[in-house]
């Protein structure tokens, strides 16, 4: 268990399917802090419908965590309403 150097927040490092290390915050999502300085823009997002983390590429949505297309599931997208429901 490790804190985010910008917020503090207590975050957490999962291998993705492509050997790359992602950082989630306790509560399962995935962590992207912006607070830095330097504020680097790395092309990653949060899908605004199921909450996984996407980039794009040629015009496509690619889910960072498969690296295949992205398509939001129905029990994605209810969980992520349900924590966005929560957390406000």
């Amino acid at each position: 268990m490790s804190y985010c150097r910008f917020c503090g927040t207590e975050i957490n490092y999962t291998r993705t399917a492509n050997e790359k290390w992602m950082p989630y915050d306790v509560t399962g999502q995935p962590h992207f802090c912006n607070k830095g300085k330097d504020k680097k823009n790395n092309g990653l997002t949060v899908c605004k419908k199921c909450g996984k983390p996407v980039f794009t590429m040629n015009k496509k949505k690619i889910d960072y965590t498969s690296l295949k297309e992205h398509e939001c599931s129905k029990a994605a997208i209810t969980r992520y309403q349900k924590y966005l429901k929560r957390s406000k």
